[in-house]
């Protein structure tokens, strides 16, 4: 993994945060975590209830009248919850730090995060066959759930 380029002095909170934002973005863009669970919802409540509706039916041989079938309603509720990681780290190693390390320590949080997902996310794929989707395994054969 390349390593971001970050502004050449990090001596502001604000030059941190930036760094690490960027590093986050990049770590996001290649982890596998994000090409499994690819739909990425918005979120700014302190629970979101989501809703959707079921299967368009298969194709029948048309005999006799039109059957319509009407869609299943589900839905879901995911209460956010706050995680986070923090580093101390003094003024002075900041100003001074020549060999990069200080930059590598930010990197650190943001694949932190990447990998904060990716648990998450292994979780939810160890825990199919016991998980519930649609009343069936959150893993099966017949039913693909797997971006929950």
């Amino acid at each position: 993994m390349p390593t971001p380029s970050f502004p050449a002095r990090l001596s502001t909170s604000r030059a941190i945060v930036g760094a690490i934002q960027q590093a986050i973005e990049q770590d996001n863009a290649e982890a596998w975590i994000a090409r499994v669970f690819s739909e990425v919802l918005s979120s700014d409540q302190e629970v979101e209830d989501y809703a959707w509706i079921g299967e368009t039916p298969k194709m029948r041989e048309w005999i006799g009248g039109r059957q319509a079938v009407g869609l299943t309603e589900s839905n879901y509720s995911l209460r956010n919850r706050p995680f986070e990681a923090t580093i101390k780290l003094p003024v002075a190693w900041m100003r001074r730090d020549k060999t990069g390390q200080i930059r590598q320590r930010i990197s650190g949080l943001a694949l932190a995060n990447t990998e904060h997902w990716a648990d998450l996310g292994s979780a939810l794929i160890e825990a199919g066959e016991a998980a519930k989707c649609y009343d069936e395994p959150l893993v099966s054969q017949r039913v693909s759930c797997t971006t929950l």
